[in-house]
């Protein structure tokens, strides 16, 4: 066993699952985004360039993989730490420079997850490529991580995992789960369309020019030609859902979905993931919306959405200082025009929400991505605009 140190810990020392991954990453130092990428290269803990990195400063990073079974469980609130200690089997931990901690446990799920409340990011599932930092590197404060015990990753059950997620459920996983559904079983997830109710479901076969089109008039058209996104299974519902929203046939949809890019879990993952994904979203139209046939989206009347202005902010000074996982917030201005229900032209601007995160896509540098997700916040006038910014003013103080 080698003998080389990271300042008072030797090698020999990490836990198992640090011991035996050949996916670390050299991670800048004092800081929490990778030198690289998360995407490599990668080394094992005994690599003399890995040490060599670290002794000069630098910090250390494992990067996740959902060809493996391992998962963490960050920690941002009280709230989501007092439940994993308190309901979930005792585990590798880590408390990390501010004061949170990094559960590791091991399981099958493998779908990248923010889970919140009100707004507020209360902790995370973090699976596929999403990035930890990892002992004695040293957060952006001055503080540095530490391993809390010398515990193996404890298993985490289906069941567990699925509490968990209906406990901390909220808009920003929305994506994933059907609000207010609760916590479903693998089983029911891989039903066929033949178990819904599909009495009321316009189930159209259309051609690409005409589901295209109602694509590009819902906003999710763009998601065709992404090629890389730190949450595919988010970006599939979402096009999934908004298919379903259209009243597309299941061979339509999966027409559709099958020009993702190779890189997609779509196309990685198999055909029972696929099934799963427009399950789950004609289940959330269906079910949630209770939509009456005539209320599904016809082409002829969905609204046409331009945007006019776009504001960017985020958690950094300068683009320069922007770190992997920094938070994103980009609000538009959307001029809505059309048709209204009642025959009577719509041509409206209001304002929409869309929350993300920078994440680094190796040559283009670090870029923020969205979710798709976005929410409406109000008129565009500007009587309405300087109030809401006086609202969200005082209660930030």
């Amino acid at each position: 066993m080698s003998n080389q140190t990271f300042h008072d810990i030797e090698v020999c020392d990490y836990p198992d699952v640090i011991l035996e991954s050949d996916r670390l990453i050299k991670v800048r130092s004092k800081a929490k985004r990778p030198v690289d990428s998360t995407k490599g290269p990668y080394f094992s803990l005994e690599d003399d360039d890995l040490i060599h990195h670290y002794q000069n400063g630098g910090n250390l990073g494992l990067v996740l993989d959902d060809s493996d079974d391992l998962l963490v469980l960050d920690s941002d609130s009280v709230r989501f730490r007092n439940y994993v200690e308190d309901m979930l089997p005792e585990t590798l931990t880590v408390e990390s420079g501010s004061g949170g901690k990094h559960f590791y446990f091991r399981s099958e799920f493998s779908e990248n997850r923010v889970l919140s409340d009100s707004g507020k990011e209360l902790g995370s599932i973090r699976t596929d490529n999403w990035m930890v930092v990892l002992p004695p590197s040293i957060h952006p404060n001055g503080e540095s991580y530490k391993w809390l015990n010398s515990s193996r990753a404890a298993a985490l059950e289906s069941g567990e995992l699925e509490s968990l997620i209906a406990e901390f459920t909220d808009s920003e996983i929305s994506q994933h789960r059907p609000a207010g559904s609760g916590s479903r079983s693998a089983a029911a997830a891989a039903r066929c369309w033949s178990d819904l109710d599909l009495r009321n479901y316009p189930n159209r076969d259309l051609e690409w020019s005409l589901i295209k089109l109602g694509l590009e008039r819902k906003g999710t058209l763009k998601l065709l030609s992404r090629t890389a996104s730190e949450d595919w299974s988010g970006l599939e519902f979402t096009l999934a859902k908004s298919m379903s929203e259209l009243g597309l046939s299941e061979s339509s949809m999966e027409s559709v979905m099958n020009r993702l890019s190779s890189r997609s879990k779509w196309h990685r993952r198999g055909e029972r993931y696929q099934s799963r994904t427009l399950f789950k979203a004609l289940q959330y139209c269906i079910e949630e919306t209770q939509s009456p046939k005539n209320n599904y989206q016809n082409y002829l009347n969905i609204m046409e959405y331009e945007t006019t202005d776009t504001q960017l902010v985020y958690q950094a000074e300068t683009t320069d200082d922007v770190e992997d996982g920094d938070r994103a917030i980009k609000i538009d201005i959307v001029r809505m025009t059309g048709t209204g229900d009642d025959g009577e032209d719509v041509d409206v601007n209001f304002l929409s929400l869309n929350k993300g995160r920078f994440r680094d896509n190796g040559e283009f540098g670090m870029q923020p991505e969205f979710n798709g997700n976005s929410k409406s916040i109000g008129a565009a006038d500007e009587t309405d605009m300087k109030l809401i910014a006086e609202c969200l003013g005082e209660l930030s103080e």
